[in-house]
């Protein structure tokens, strides 16, 4: 996503890093309390505990670059305050931080979880286009581009219920509502769906 968006190499590579070790803290948390479907207040403190003891484990590790720490905990404090629906801290936000939680954001929505079924990739992406101010638009477009959401020759069902045949994929576009695909009618699935 970092190189789609042609950020600087040193960038890139700490969008890489910080996003191989961000969840460390998270490594400590008891299995029987990380794949509850609920959490008590208590229990989302105790995991926020532990998430702050690997940012403090970063520190540690990354001591002559603590670029990497400030990274992860720029990206989760941005995403707590979005959780409570308090603005971002954007100012001076390193491009590195807002490519972490857009990535972060996308992986945990999209992946199989224990407890819940996952988002489509296009319903999370609309998700983050609605809330420019934590998910920078620019990033949403890397996203978008660093991703094969259709691919040309995939037989898709559009919002008026018609089938069409994907044809090609405009790159670096933000709208998710179908206006980016070149389509051309499936008839064959059209014709036995009707």
């Amino acid at each position: 996503m970092a190189h789609r968006m042609n950020l600087p190499l040193g960038m890139q590579r700490y969008a890489v890093m910080a996003a191989l070790v961000h969840d460390i803290g998270k490594l400590a948390v008891p299995p029987e309390l990380m794949y509850k479907s609920t959490h008590t207040p208590e229990e989302e403190e105790q995991i926020h505990s532990l998430e702050r003891q690997g940012y403090a484990l970063l520190n540690e590790t990354f001591i002559s670059d603590p670029q990497i720490a400030r990274i992860c905990k720029n990206a989760e404090r941005n995403l707590r305050l979005m959780e409570k629906k308090e603005p971002p801290i954007t100012e001076r936000m390193q491009a590195s931080t807002k490519v972490l939680m857009v990535a972060g954001v996308f992986d945990k929505c999209t992946a199989v979880r224990f407890t819940e079924s996952p988002m489509s990739e296009i319903s999370v992406i609309r998700k983050m286009m609605e809330k420019p101010a934590y998910y920078d638009p620019a990033v949403v477009r890397g996203l978008m581009n660093s991703i094969t959401l259709l691919t040309p020759g995939e037989s898709v069902e559009l919002t008026n219920g018609m089938k069409a045949l994907v044809i090609s994929q405009k790159r670096g576009s933000a709208k998710t509502d179908g206006s980016d695909f070149r389509f051309e009618p499936d008839r064959e699935s059209f014709q036995s769906c009707r």
